[in-house]
């Protein structure tokens, strides 16, 4: 609770399922009750952010094997971004990470930062 506390902008309606843990929310929300076999009511939806979820759990299990703490936000942002491009075939998305990358550089040190 503490962490979406901190983390969600004011104004945002909060959309989760109906699990115990998100009951009780201090700001607005709306559940879609998972246990009577709702899944969607109007724009209320938990299925973007399980998607990404799973995503990141086949991550860390087949491609990373293990993901460190330290560097988790620069995990959860590779995979968001792949998330977000997901329905773009494969020359789409090589097209646009292209794009974005003229001009830039990251040195290797940059990004671990010891």
């Amino acid at each position: 609770m503490s962490f979406i506390r901190d983390h969600v902008a004011d104004g945002v309606k909060v959309c989760t399922d109906d699990a115990v843990a998100c009951s009780g929310m201090p700001f607005d929300s709306e559940p879609v009750k998972h246990g009577m076999g709702e899944y969607v009511r109007g724009m209320a939806y938990t299925n973007g952010v399980e998607s990404l979820g799973l995503m990141l759990e086949r991550g860390d299990i087949g491609i990373d094997h293990q993901m460190i703490a330290k560097h988790l936000h620069w995990y959860v942002s590779g995979f968001a971004g792949r998330h977000g491009v997901r329905e773009q075939n494969t020359l789409e998305q090589l097209r646009d990470v292209a794009a974005r990358m003229a001009g830039k550089r990251l040195p290797y040190c940059e990004r671990v930062r010891f």
